[in-house]
């Protein structure tokens, strides 16, 4: 039987270890996921190291911020709804992944509100922008019992556009961007209107169109107001999407 020599054993692991390493380099790196919002981009995955690259649909973009398991990068222009390729370049390594952009930033759904909502943010644009909104309230059971005046729910805005800082909020002209009655069939008469608190300007559904600076919020409120001793409810929906 022949021996081989240990210097053949040395050399095999050696050889062994290079590949290993030159693997690691060059496929090392892994794309789990990347999900856009508005033009923000977040690139999650491993290997992240090294000189980093990204290209969107071919374009390089800047890379906001990285750490070695997340990217955060801006998509500047953001194109059109669809599915866009981005590439990560992390040193020698690469990957692949696409993406697919909505032109849906935000979007609320609250349920079984009893109660006024302070000032809130729905979204912080990082460029300036044009958004639509759209909003649609409603009052859900319990009722009140029949006759018996609740009061109303109005939702307000407040943005920043070129010209300063703007609102719909004004009821006495009757430019809140939503209001409802809170109220039981037979309430007040015919009418339907509560003689104790008169329902202000507006509809229960609304869209209407945003100019906003990057980096000040879009921001909501609702005022609840009722003349029943137990609350009343409603439900608050809402979409922003950018234009």
């Amino acid at each position: 039987m022949t021996r081989r020599s240990p210097l053949i054993y040395l050399r095999f692991a050696l050889a062994t270890a290079a590949c290993l390493l030159l693997s690691a380099s060059v496929f090392g790196m892994t794309i789990y996921s990347a999900v856009a919002v508005g033009p923000q981009l977040t690139i999650t995955g491993t290997g992240f190291s090294g000189t980093l690259s990204i290209t969107f649909n071919g374009s390089h973009i800047v890379v906001d911020s990285s750490t070695t398991t997340q990217i955060v990068a801006t998509i500047n222009p953001l194109p059109p709804a669809g599915t866009y390729r981005v590439v990560v370049r992390a040193g020698t390594a690469s990957d692949t992944v696409y993406v697919t952009l909505s032109n849906n930033v935000a979007k609320v759904s609250l349920l079984n509100q009893s109660a006024s909502i302070p000032l809130t943010t729905l979204w912080t644009p990082a460029l300036d922008g044009v958004y639509r909104v759209s909003i649609y309230m409603v009052q859900v059971p319990p009722f009140a019992p029949v006759g018996v005046c609740c009061g109303f729910v109005t939702l307000e805005f407040e943005w920043t556009d070129d010209a300063g800082t703007q609102s719909q909020s004004d009821t006495s002209n009757q430019s809140t961007a939503a209001s409802i009655s809170l109220l039981e069939g037979g309430c007040g008469g015919s009418s339907g209107a509560c003689p104790e608190l008169q329902v202000p300007g507006g509809s229960p559904g609304a869209v209407f169109i945003l100019q906003v600076k990057g980096g000040t919020p879009i921001q909501y409120t609702t005022a609840y107001q009722s003349t029943q001793t137990g609350p009343a409810y409603y439900d608050l929906f809402m979409t922003l999407d950018q234009i």
